[in-house]
């Protein structure tokens, strides 16, 4: 059933921290391609919406609390009533059947009955921008002062929409097939399913575009200052073997032991066995002046991800934003100390807030990476679902002196 599963992964993902798109995978590994992609369009829709879901469900629930389990399958349902083309029978059917599974006849009646009023009358008061985009108050005005509403607007409104499943393709003699190039981002193309990873990563074009950005032309060691879970890592990697066919000038480092452990798993499958250094970039263990080229791509609020982990917007306040900034402040100067003069630093995130991109780099003499798409802002560039289809992303390039 794959209703029932959905609302389990809502309820997975809002009760326990898990990541909507990493959870989807895993529970859907051995489905076909339909039924997997109407579970993962079922989650993701349902947690884009999940504002005004609860919303209208608090509205017609007479009860002071719903089951938790309830509850998720009520979101899902309800998430097809108001904003798809579903048959409401199937809609209906289909939740009351799930509650039986899960609660008995009493709450077959009570999921039976909210559904057919949210049929009949669906929402009554349809909520204001807040509601609609489902972000915190503070960071929706934080973005609107960056941008203006306009430019918020497009943005959210491209986030909601699926983002396709794009692949590096690791070396130019590799066959590309039926896959689709992406304009302006030199060896991302459109992929379907079950792509060689001996032959292809997978990465948005976004975080493709990052990891082209780093100078690699010299010889002295380049430094990977966050790499886990290790996408990047593998770009730099393919990029220094087809330059030189050397990778060992590559040193990997990240402050935390269990994702370094499962970046060496992922790395592994393609034959790549690094060395790690466990270390928080906030305190690098590193003498100044050591790299030639550092990437920084450093850990944010991943509001640039909303296509592939819509939960995020539930999850993040504007005193998170200011956390997050406090410490990409100082991975950054970090960065730039054990960077030689002459060297370069790419900081990049997968968010868009001001605080943790265009005001990390102000008053540095950072630029944005020659050859990519997008739009300047700031000493950088942005890449965003609503101007070059991609997550968004900000990269700059901070030459050293």
């Amino acid at each position: 059933m794959n209703r029932l599963l959905a609302a389990q992964v809502v309820g997975r993902v809002m009760r326990s921290g898990a990541y909507s798109n990493v959870l989807v995978q895993a529970e859907t590994r051995d489905f076909d391609p339909r039924d997997a992609g109407h579970v993962r369009f079922l989650v993701f829709g349902t947690l884009r919406h999940l504002v005004r879901i609860d919303r209208v469900i608090a509205g017609y629930s007479k009860r002071p609390r719903i089951d938790p389990n309830i509850l998720d399958v009520l979101r899902v349902a309800v998430f097809e009533l108001l904003e798809t083309d579903s048959p409401p029978h199937a809609v209906v059917n289909g939740a009351v059947e799930s509650a039986g599974t899960l609660g008995g006849p009493k709450v077959k009646g009570f999921v039976n009955g909210l559904l057919r009023s949210v049929e009949r009358f669906g929402d009554p008061s349809p909520g204001d921008r807040v509601e609609r985009f489902g972000l915190h108050r503070d960071v929706l005005d934080a973005l609107d002062d960056c941008w203006g509403g306009d430019v918020t607007d497009a943005f959210m409104g491209a986030s909601f929409e699926p983002a396709v499943t794009v692949a590096r393709r690791r070396r130019a003699t590799v066959e590309v097939g039926e896959a689709v190039p992406i304009a302006d981002f030199p060896d991302a193309f459109e992929v379907g399913l079950g792509v060689d990873s001996d032959d292809w990563a997978v990465q948005d074009a976004a975080s493709i575009a990052v990891g082209a950005s780093v100078p690699l032309s010299g010889h002295g060691l380049v430094l990977d200052m966050a790499a886990a879970p290790g996408g990047k890592a593998l770009h730099l990697y393919d990029r220094l073997n087809a330059q030189s066919g050397d990778g060992s000038r590559l040193i990997l480092a990240d402050a935390h032991p269990k994702r370094i452990v499962r970046a060496q798993k992922r790395l592994g499958k393609v034959g790549w066995h690094p060395s790690w250094v466990q270390a928080d970039a906030r305190s690098a263990p590193f003498a100044d002046d050591t790299f030639d080229a550092v990437l920084l791509d450093a850990p944010c609020t991943g509001l640039g991800t909303l296509r592939r982990r819509p939960e995020i917007k539930l999850r993040i306040n504007q005193s998170d934003v200011q956390r997050m900034a406090g410490i990409q402040a100082k991975m950054l100067s970090e960065a730039i100390r054990v960077t030689r003069p002459g060297g370069t630093v790419v900081y990049s995130v997968c968010t868009v807030t001001g605080a943790e991109t265009i005001d990390q780099v102000a008053g540095l003499p950072g630029r944005p990476p020659d050859g990519l798409p997008g739009e300047v802002w700031g000493n950088g560039i942005l890449l965003a679902p609503h101007l070059t289809g991609t997550d968004g992303m900000f990269i700059s390039s901070v030459d050293v002196s």
